[in-house]
């Protein structure tokens, strides 16, 4: 797995990738509201014996909160799955 995704970084030196969809199903507690969004993020893969043993992932969702028309608070706020997040810890 570390080889082939060396090798396509070797090949593909600048990629980036971007998503684009529309929110049509609930997102932690925010309703849909049928408003297509693009937002890009980053992912990364912690290999170990080829497998991937951990994934990390970051994306824009204050952006992408913005483009579906959710409602922003100034200020910190908990994100859209905080809540839901920690209730399932308990």
């Amino acid at each position: 797995m570390a080889a082939i995704a060396t090798a396509f970084r070797a090949a593909f030196p600048d990629l980036r990738m971007d998503g684009t969809g529309t929110f049509s199903g609930p997102w932690g507690d925010v309703a849909p509201t049928g408003a297509r969004a693009t937002f890009s993020g980053v992912n990364i893969f912690r290999i170990r014996d080829g497998r991937v043993v951990e994934l990390w992932n970051h994306r824009d969702d204050l952006g992408l909160m913005e483009q579906v028309g959710a409602r922003v608070f100034a200020g910190s706020q908990r994100d859209p799955m905080g809540e839901r997040a920690d209730r399932a810890e308990r």
